[in-house]
């Protein structure tokens, strides 16, 4: 679902215990030149930025960094959800109104044809390292947000202006881990007006109403007004996932 234009990406899984004899730098060749003979242009790959091994690897076989990954961690067990009264406040003198898809979905037949094409605004504008751009078909929206094995649609929540969809964000609940953030969009005509941060908040009251300790996302350096919006509601960032890339 990622759309980078002449860009293969590159993956090597070595087990801890079969590190650092060589296999990498027997397979990355192997990679290169299929990448070569499909016609790339360029090379990606990642590695987390606390893998000295992994950075050197690349380094030394002609990669350089260009972007950073990170995801961050909120401690819900100390989130005090009344310093965001105003953030509900401002939305709803505005005009907007925030719902649960499920609520929606009860009396509006036309709700999920709705969601997925706010999606589709929404998620090519979403900035990624490289210039690439995030592109879902209906088919992967539907398998991955409403028929995996832990699809939960209670998990989205939308801000309608006038019965439009205006911006939206979604959660994923899955036993023994956090709850996770997979995406958050608001329409280009309606940024500004602290959508993202209301449905954030609102999402946030929904795990802690569940009983949810702790809250997951992610989010690039390429998109700095939503990595400036989740520290402000007092996510840590961990180590970051880095982005590296070789021209052939």
């Amino acid at each position: 679902w990622m759309q980078a234009p002449g860009v293969y990406f590159v993956w090597i899984i070595i087990h801890p215990d079969w590190r650092r004899r060589g296999i990498g730098q027997a397979l990355l060749p192997q990679l290169e030149a299929y990448g070569r003979a499909q016609g790339a242009a360029k090379l990606w790959a990642g590695c987390r930025e606390d893998h000295d091994y992994s950075c050197r690897f690349l380094e030394h076989a002609g990669y350089h960094n260009f972007g950073r990954r990170f995801e961050s961690i909120l401690d819900l067990t100390t989130f005090d959800i009344t310093l965001y009264a105003a953030a509900f406040d401002r939305v709803q003198q505005a005009g907007f109104e925030i719902v649960n898809y499920v609520a929606e979905s009860a009396i509006n037949p036309t709700a999920y044809a709705q969601l997925f094409e706010l999606d589709e605004a929404t998620r090519g504008d979403v900035p990624w390292p490289g210039g690439a751009r995030s592109v879902m078909t209906e088919e992967q929206f539907r398998q991955r947000f409403f028929e995996s094995p832990h699809a939960d649609p209670s998990g989205i929540f939308i801000a309608k202006h006038h019965g439009r969809f205006a911006g939206f964000t979604m959660v994923k609940y899955e036993p023994d881990h956090p709850a996770h953030t997979m995406m958050t969009g608001v329409r280009r005509e309606y940024r500004g007006q602290g959508l993202a941060l209301a449905l954030k908040v609102r999402s946030i009251q929904q795990m802690i109403e569940r009983g949810c300790t702790q809250a997951l996302t992610n989010n690039d350096t390429a998109n700095p007004s939503i990595l400036h919006l989740n520290e402000r509601l007092g996510h840590q960032k961990r180590p970051a996932d880095l982005q590296w890339e070789k021209r052939l």
